[in-house]
C-alpha cells in the first residue's frame, strides 16, 4: 500500500512545474502560437467544439496510448451531445477511423500526434473528417476546406513547425548487449534563467530535459545514450539557441571532452548540433 500511495503523490506533483491553463483558455476566439500545458479536467470542461490547435497533454493514461506522460500534439474537437459514435479519420494514415472520446459536455475529442522525421519533408495538410454515427461530417470550426473528389469536402489543418516538436527525430533501438554511454552536455548561459535540451534522444520534447545551472554559469544535463548518431539543440529561456561548447561522453560514469563538432540541418528545426556516441 506504501508504494502505490508514492506514486500517486508522484502524478499529483508534477503538474505544479508546468504551468496548465483552465479549459476557458480553449475556448478564446484569438488563439496565440504559444503551446499550453492541459490536464484531463481542463478537456473534460470544454464546453464547445473549438478549431484545431497544438496543445501538450499530461494525463497518467496516455502511457497505455502513446507510452510516454506528455503527449504534444493536435487536439481535434466535435461537438454532438447525441451522437453514439465519433471517430477521426484523415490522409495521414489512408483515412483509418480512430475513436475519439466524448467528456461530459458532449464534446467529442481526438489528439493527433505528428509522425517521426528521419530527414525528409514532413506532410503539412492534414485532411480529415468526422465519422458520427456512420455519416461524414466536415470541422463546422475550420473554414480550410477542399474537395474530396467524391461531391463533399474535406477539412484541412496546416501543420506548423511546432506541431512536429515532439514527435520528431529519429529513434534509437535499445539493445541490452550494448553498452550505454555517459554523456555530458552544457552549454555556457550566465544570465539566462532556465535551459533545456531538445533532440533525437527525447524525441524533441525539452520538458524532458532541462538542464541544471551551476554557480559557473554553465546549465549541465548528464544522460545515458546508446551507441549512435543524435542531433540536438538548446532551448534557452523559451528561444532556441546555438552553442557548440564540449559535450562529453564515457564509460562507467567518466565524462571525457569532445573537442569536434559537427553542424546539420535539419527540415523543422534548422541547424542543429550531430552528436556521435561511439
Amino acid at each position: 500500500m506504501n508504494k502505490i500511495r508514492i506514486c500517486l503523490l508522484f502524478f499529483v506533483t508534477i503538474p505544479i512545474t508546468l504551468y496548465s491553463y483552465s479549459s476557458e483558455f480553449l475556448e478564446e476566439k484569438n488563439q496565440t502560437t504559444k503551446i499550453r500545458t492541459y490536464y484531463p479536467r481542463h478537456l473534460n470542461e470544454l464546453r464547445r467544439a473549438v478549431p484545431p490547435r497544438t496543445i501538450r497533454y499530461v494525463d497518467a493514461s496516455n502511457y497505455n496510448i502513446y507510452g510516454k506522460l506528455i503527449v504534444q500534439g493536435v487536439l481535434f474537437t466535435y461537438r454532438d451531445p447525441n451522437a453514439k459514435k465519433v471517430f477521426w479519420v484523415s490522409n495521414t494514415d489512408g483515412y483509418k477511423p480512430h475513436p475519439m472520446r466524448r467528456n461530459h459536455k458532449g464534446v467529442w475529442l481526438f489528439i493527433y500526434e505528428p509522425p517521426f522525421l528521419s530527414g525528409e519533408q514532413p506532410q503539412r495538410n492534414i485532411e480529415y473528417k468526422f465519422l458520427v454515427d456512420g455519416m461524414f461530417e466536415t470541422d463546422p470550426t475550420n473554414s480550410l476546406k477542399k474537395d474530396d473528389g467524391v461531391g463533399g469536402f474535406l477539412s484541412v489543418y496546416q501543420l506548423q513547425e511546432q506541431d512536429f516538436i515532439p514527435a520528431t527525430g529519429v529513434q534509437v533501438s535499445r539493445n541490452k548487449k550494448v553498452e550505454s554511454r555517459d554523456v555530458l552536455i552544457r552549454i555556457y548561459a550566465p544570465d539566462a534563467k532556465t535551459a533545456a535540451v531538445a533532440g533525437t534522444f527525447n524525441s524533441w520534447n525539452w520538458d524532458y530535459d532541462y538542464m541544471k545551472k551551476t554557480k559557473e554559469g554553465y546549465f549541465i544535463l548528464h544522460k545515458r545514450l546508446l551507441p549512435g548518431t543524435y542531433y540536438y539543440k538548446y532551448r534557452i529561456d523559451g528561444e532556441w539557441k546555438i552553442q557548440t561548447f564540449l559535450s562529453g561522453m564515457g564509460k562507467h560514469g567518466k565524462a571525457v571532452p569532445i573537442p569536434q563538432y559537427t553542424l546539420k540541418h535539419h527540415p523543422v528545426f534548422g541547424t542543429v548540433i550531430e552528436l556521435v556516441v561511439r
